[in-house]
């Protein structure tokens, strides 16, 4: 009795012991939330749009933008006609584009004239936050060069293990070159093989994106699972004892790590071979590996390396997708035993790709606002050719220096990427190829719960699972239904911060009007805003600047927009009441419009009023005792009616 009664204690001692490596599971992640946030905070530029002399050093190869060329570098020092200050800040730029800006590479040694600004939130509703992401990579400033405002002095002559990567990765890309491979067939090989994605064309990008191929574009873990399993089978004649077998997992392991370093040791491809290498690195030490323990380590190491890379997507992407294969796979593909090598080679893929889907699909939702139909059916196409795209690469650049063989390894590869891209863009001609949705970071957390009960069940059948499951997906629907019903209720006008084009947009009673000066930059600066908010294809009006004045009615309150001074060439008999005066850069800063134009309660001046003009406006309005509202200083101005 005495042995029962304590054997009984010691069991429930530790049945709650899992409790502990929860909580202290949440603890290190709370820390390591504030620490990564607080890192954010630290990151400052003491020389915020001053102007001056820059040394610089970049620290990445070109990427060719349509009308520039970006670069990220260091700056190392900064002048001005005071004093010469030595800096170590990451900053990004963009060139103006010629001849010379394209033909810089890593390292180059550059002195530039310039202002830098820090990143900056234009407080756009729903817009993509670029000062947040810049923050998160350690770029602390941004700025413009002129072709002639910059000058190369030089190259950095120190060892650099990324610079030595990438210009491996170039020496590739220029085999593809050599070898006439161009144009779209080039931007897949590039991007695929080695992870260079700045030739892919928007379009194709478009077309991969709305079929749910897009993932096969970044080198990931499906392209080093390939070159895995490529090198397991290769060197599977070292299976013949323990010591053989610990040899295959060291080459193996250096041989993924080679991989990394020829496509230019981007983090995705970092990622994967780190993971694939942990999970391999048991058998290198003679010890048995737990698969979901290999994965959390390998995140973990990463983390504590840069905590940053906890909010990158690729990031979340990659684990989340890793961790459904390994668990829902199986289970999957369990459901159906199938005899027929195709058919059941079929089926691996299709529980292959339903379990991804069920790892990414809140995160691809919440961040692109999208769900593609046909990802199946894009699947059964570009996975199979995936394999094949990187075999014939491998194989090509062995060749490369072969006659004929090349030429013929070469239209091999050009040929397996021409198939896949038609199937492609054949599937995007399907009808309804996506769905247009939005998700909040709450109802992103509800489907995750919702997955992972699931994942339980699949384990074993506990009433508890199915209460589980009930209530985060009675939570989840309750959440989607008070949004749509908020929609249906939603009356919005919107003046955007925009530092090029005027944006007005006004949805009232779900009908969406948008007064602007460009259609196409205020559909790509209110595109997620309208999705939010399920509106209506927008009816577009158009704001010329040729107009003297436009006026706009919202919420029995007018709006009256200016745009040219010649509105001023006849003087009215009175001043004008108006509630709200909207004034663009056009518009020169007077007294004379308060009065004897117009007489506004409150005064707006739009996101491209230059800032000399933007302080004269304020101190007129408070002069006048009229409200003032500065869109570039402020963020875009929006009235709201209950």
């Amino acid at each position: 009795m005495l042995i029962f009664a304590g054997i009984k204690k010691i069991k429930s001692r530790y049945k709650f012991d899992f409790l502990f490596g929860i909580g202290f599971l949440l603890i290190i992640i709370c820390f390591g939330y504030y620490f990564a946030s607080q890192n954010a905070k630290d990151l400052k530029f003491n020389h915020n749009d001053k102007a001056g002399i820059y040394q610089i050093t970049l620290t990445d190869f070109p990427s060719e933008k349509a009308r520039s060329v970006l670069v990220y570098a260091k700056a190392k020092s900064f002048s001005d006609s005071v004093k010469t200050e030595i800096l170590d800040a990451k900053i990004v730029l963009y060139l103006q584009k010629d001849s010379n800006s394209i033909n810089l590479k890593t390292g180059d040694k550059l002195l530039i004239s310039t202002i830098l600004s820090a990143p900056k939130k234009k407080n756009n509703p729903d817009e993509f936050d670029y000062e947040k992401s810049l923050l998160r990579k350690g770029v602390v400033a941004s700025g413009y060069v002129a072709s002639g405002d910059w000058q190369k002095i030089g190259e950095e002559e120190s060892f650099s293990l990324i610079r030595t990567a990438q210009k491996c990765r170039l020496y590739l890309l220029n085999i593809y070159r050599e070898m006439k491979i161009s144009d779209d067939e080039f931007g897949v090989a590039a991007s695929l093989t080695l992870g260079y994605k700045d030739a892919i064309s928007p379009e194709l990008r478009e077309s991969f994106s709305v079929t749910g191929a897009a993932h096969i574009l970044a080198v990931s873990g499906m392209h080093v699972g390939i070159i895995f399993m490529v090198l397991n089978f290769f060197f599977s004649f070292l299976d013949k004892n323990d010591k053989t077998k610990r040899y295959k997992s060291l080459i193996i392991i250096l041989l993924l790590c080679f991989y990394a370093f020829i496509t230019g040791l981007p983090p995705s491809a970092c990622r994967a071979v780190f993971m694939f290498s942990l999970m391999s690195f048991g058998s290198v030490i003679s010890r048995k590996t737990y698969t979901y323990n290999s994965v959390f380590c390998s995140a973990f190491i990463l983390l504590i390396i840069n905590p940053m890379w906890l909010f990158d997507v690729g990031f979340q992407f990659s684990y989340s997708a890793v961790l459904a294969i390994i668990y829902f796979e199986p289970k999957i593909s369990n459901l159906l035993t199938i005899n027929n090598k195709p058919l059941k080679y079929l089926w691996q893929l299709t529980s292959v790709s339903l379990a991804a889907q069920l790892g990414i699909a809140p995160f691809s939702i919440f961040y692109f606002h999208q769900f593609p139909h046909y990802f199946l059916l894009a699947n059964f196409i570009v996975i199979p050719a995936a394999s094949f795209i990187i075999y014939s690469a491998v194989f090509l650049f062995l060749v490369s220096k072969i006659p004929i063989i090349n030429i013929l390894a070469a239209f091999i590869l050009e040929w397996i990427i021409k198939i896949m891209l038609y199937g492609v863009k054949f599937i995007e001609t399907f009808p309804n190829t996506l769905s247009i949705s939005w998700l909040s970071g709450t109802q992103v957390l509800l489907l995750y719960l919702i997955i992972v009960t699931i994942g339980f069940l699949f384990y074993k059948i506990k009433m508890k699972y199915l209460v589980c499951l009930a209530f985060f997906s009675i939570l989840f629907i309750s959440t989607v239904l008070t949004h749509n019903i908020d929609n249906q209720k939603f009356n919005q006008l919107t003046i955007f911060n925009d530092n090029r084009n005027f944006t007005l947009n006004i949805i009232d009673k779900n009908q969406n009007f948008v007064y602007t000066s460009d259609f196409e930059n205020a559909e790509k600066i209110s595109e997620m805003f309208w999705i939010h908010h399920s509106c209506k294809s927008p009816i577009f009006q158009e704001i010329d600047t040729v107009e003297f004045a436009k006026i706009i009615q919202f919420n029995q309150q007018n709006f009256v927009i200016l745009t040219n001074r010649r509105i001023f060439r006849k003087l009215p008999e009175s001043p004008l009441e108006v509630d709200y005066l909207v004034v663009n850069k056009n518009i020169y800063p007077s007294n004379d419009i308060f009065e004897l134009y117009f007489r506004p309660k409150t005064l707006i001046t739009t996101g491209d009023v230059y800032e000399n003009n933007d302080k004269k406006f304020a101190d007129l309005a408070k002069e006048n005792g009229i409200n003032f509202y500065s869109i570039s200083k402020n963020g875009a101005f929006i009235l709201r009616t209950e």
